[in-house]
């Protein structure tokens, strides 16, 4: 061999380690593109299944909300029934005052008319006892 074909060999065997090491680096760079591929596709795997729990509690909870709010609304039939319920009850109960009054008041009325009557028919008696009495002695009777 020749020195020009030894130093043709030495380049040529320089420039395909040169090219072996470029090789290399880009196998490594594609190492690292499909671990972090692969790392991805992973992650991706796990984030559709965080994306469905999540969708799946979020689910729950929108029907924990719905009872909620149907209790809510219950309850607040309930108190607003009971704030009806009292104030029919003090009007009621100021009705059958209104009504017992007036009622006690009509019936005074009547007892006193009742009473009045009854002072003008005792008059009336006393007036007449007297002619009574003198019929009963015309008869021969004695009262």
């Amino acid at each position: 061999m020749t020195q020009q074909s030894s130093d043709d060999t030495s380049a040529a065997i320089l420039a395909a380690e040169e090219t072996v090491q470029r090789i290399a680096q880009e196998l490594q760079r594609m190492k690292t593109a499909a671990d972090l591929l692969e790392n991805a596709g992973e992650r991706s795997f796990q984030l559709q299944g965080s994306v469905e729990t999540l969708v799946s509690e979020i689910g729950a909870l929108v029907e924990l909300s719905r009872r909620i709010m149907g209790g809510l609304n219950q309850l607040d039939v309930n108190h607003a029934v009971a704030d009806l319920q009292g104030v029919l009850m003090q009007r009621l109960y100021g009705l059958s005052t209104e009504i017992a009054g007036n009622v006690g008041e009509q019936v005074k009325a009547k007892d006193d008319q009742v009473l009045s009557a009854l002072s003008e028919i005792r008059a009336d008696i006393s007036q007449l006892k007297p002619l009574a009495e003198r019929a009963a002695n015309r008869k021969g009777l004695h009262l």
